[in-house]
């Protein structure tokens, strides 16, 4: 019911219903109020009017403060303060409510729609009740005459309001899975990504084993605990894949712990010596003398460097340089910043470039130096987890003459 001016409804307020709270988390939930007109509704309301022989018909939602109308057959779509509505009443209880004569009620009997244009003198409302059985509005018919509805016309007008609740909970649920697969799909390629790059560490350890003979023990232990390095962080991303938390990065949190960064980046570049190594590449790491153990997120700061390396080792030509430098940077309370820099002597990249360069671009990126493809991913990775840890990147570049990402992580000293 609407108000179809502004004067005072004079409707006596309902009560609220006692799962009031739960009943508006419901409603929201099927992300439909303020939505446009929708044919499937709109046939329903035509139905429910032919059906009860009524002139008018509407599909009130009612949230907190007000009533909105999804569907008006009859009438215009309108939308009024919640008290000023019959349907306030519809929703307390599990039944239709009719009523044969609104001047008779004196719950309706002074409200402008009653006693003024458009003079309403019947109402019937079935309540909107959903799957998990709240109320959230009413499918509801009106009329200038007084009259009642038949036994048939009271279950028919039932049926249909199931029917609308039938359709708005559908179209929640396909809203949902359409955003699941485009949050999956999303999630399948940043992780594909992000496997490619350990995966880099087990072929190019295992080529050298293969390929050489005059290694010692040593250098063979070495290579050894790369291919393990590198399966082990292949076994933290499908764990990563296989938590429901991680269905998309902004259900990502930023998870501290106790670590020693510097030997966290020490492994991460020996998943890309030989890759460097065979595109001769100088691939050097500056350490502080005395990097204290920290407290941050050593998941996403390794990741963040591995997608920084591979990029630089992508588009960095054969003879060229990368280097990766650390430092901390602590206050008195143990409070500080961990700051990694990732410099190349590569191509560079474009102002244009550069102003998209943290974009998503899937399976379109630029070729390597030596035709590597690339996914287009990388940096997307990059911008999306420093986010998600607080840290702040800053990207400097010139054409042919190379690159240089700087990012500070907050992280605290522990001990």
């Amino acid at each position: 019911m609407n108000n179809q001016n502004d004067n005072s409804a004079g409707v006596v307020p309902a009560p609220r219903p006692s799962d009031e709270e739960d009943r508006i988390k419901a409603l929201y939930a099927l992300d439909i109020l303020d939505s446009l007109p929708e044919q499937e509704f709109d046939g329903l309301t035509r139905l429910a009017s032919r059906i009860c022989e009524a002139p008018v018909s509407r599909i009130n939602l009612l949230d907190s403060s007000r009533q909105w109308t999804k569907s008006a057959y009859g009438t215009k779509i309108d939308h009024s303060p919640r008290e000023k509505s019959v349907c306030q009443y519809t929703i307390l209880q599990d039944e239709l409510l009719e009523v044969s004569d609104l001047r008779k009620d004196e719950r309706f009997s002074n409200a402008s729609y009653v006693k003024g244009a458009p003079r309403y003198r019947f109402y019937a409302g079935a309540p909107l009740v959903t799957s998990n059985g709240h109320a959230i509005g009413a499918l509801c018919v009106l009329d200038t005459q007084t009259r009642s509805l038949t036994p048939d016309q009271r279950k028919d007008l039932k049926v249909l309001a199931d029917e609308v609740v039938a359709r708005l909970e559908l179209r929640r649920k396909q809203k949902e899975l359409e955003a699941l697969n485009k949050q999956k799909n999303e999630l399948m390629s940043v992780v594909s990504h992000d496997m490619r790059n350990p995966l880099m560490g087990i072929i190019g350890a295992s080529d050298f084993l293969l390929e050489e003979s005059e290694e010692s023990r040593e250098e063979r232990r070495e290579l050894v605990g790369i291919i393990k390095d590198s399966a082990e962080r292949l076994l933290q991303i499908v764990t990563e894949l296989l938590d429901s938390e991680l269905v998309h990065f902004r259900n990502l949190r930023a998870s501290p712990v106790e670590c020693d960064p510097a030997q966290s980046i020490r492994q991460v570049l020996q998943l890309y010596e030989f890759s460097a190594a065979n595109k001769k590449i100088d691939l050097a790491l500056n350490l502080e003398s005395n990097i204290p153990r920290l407290k941050l997120d050593d998941q996403k700061f390794t990741r963040i460097i591995a997608n920084l390396v591979s990029n630089s080792v992508k588009f960095t030509p054969r003879g060229g340089r990368i280097e990766v430098d650390l430092e901390f940077h602590g206050s008195d309370n143990g409070k500080g910043t961990l700051e990694a820099t990732v410099s190349d002597t590569g191509i560079g990249i474009s102002d244009e470039d550069l102003d998209r360069l943290f974009e998503k671009h899937n399976g379109d990126g630029r070729s390597g130096t030596d035709n590597e493809h690339s996914y287009g991913l990388g940096m997307h990775i990059v911008k999306q987890l420093t986010d998600i840890c607080g840290a702040s990147l800053k990207v400097h570049s010139t054409v042919g003459e190379g690159t240089r990402f700087e990012i500070q992580f907050p992280a605290e000293k522990v001990g």
